[in-house]
């Protein structure tokens, strides 16, 4: 592996179903192990479930091991965008998420869905230290030794916060700019792989079709 040193397990953030031979599908929530690292975009893998290998798109997979992997965690995002996200129709009161703080350089900030009749739906946002043991507090009544643990007990019980966390936010899906794993450094695709559906208008460089590649991808041509 690429990695050097061991196996890595990943852990599948999304669903994925393979687009051409060769890839791997997986289920979110699938363990996998990595068995090479040699494609910047694509990683050789085995899915723990059913034994089966192939390639997988890499961003669509964390670390076992490391805060990635948790659904709530969404890393290094601006509050601005954990308040776009979090009011999404989708989410409902107490859906929350944590993220890098764009002030301490070291703490975390637990941004929380919220509703009351003042300001109906709303984003409130608490800074979350960390102390000189390495554990985690929001209130210092209340320190937590992983994010892990402070998630789980403000779940059960809010400590003074606004309301309970639910639900960890939806998360966008990656883009991916490649078709396929067979078609990423491809600028030309095959014609007959391509299934024309509907013309959706006239552009300065032709027509512009709404079709099909190998039947399963929504392309425009």
């Amino acid at each position: 592996s690429g990695g050097g040193g061991g196996t890595q397990l990943v852990v599948a953030m999304y669903t994925f179903q393979g687009r051409s031979a060769g890839e791997l599908s997986f289920q979110k929530g699938d363990r996998l192990e990595v068995l090479s690292e040699t494609d910047n975009d694509w990683w050789l893998a085995r899915n723990l479930s059913n034994l089966a290998e192939g390639y997988i798109p890499k961003n669509h997979v964390a670390l076992a091991t490391s805060l990635e992997c948790q659904d709530w965690y969404f890393g290094r995002i601006a509050r601005k965008e954990a308040e776009k996200l979090l009011m999404d129709p989708v989410n409902q009161r107490g859906t929350f998420l944590i993220r890098l703080s764009e002030q301490a350089s070291h703490g975390y900030s637990l941004s929380i869905r919220d509703w009351d009749q003042q300001k109906g739906e709303h984003v409130k946002h608490y800074r979350i230290r960390q102390t000189d043991a390495g554990g985690f507090y929001i209130t210092s009544a209340q320190a937590f030794r992983s994010l892990n643990e402070l998630v789980d007990a403000y779940s059960r019980n809010n400590y003074g916060l606004a309301c309970l966390l639910q639900h960890p936010c939806a998360r966008p899906r990656p883009q991916q700019w490649d078709l396929s794993r067979e078609t990423k450094d491809q600028w030309e695709i095959e014609r007959t792989t391509l299934t024309f559906v509907k013309k959706l208008g006239q552009g300065t460089f032709g027509e512009v079709w709404y079709g099909m590649w190998n039947n399963r991808i929504e392309v425009a041509i």
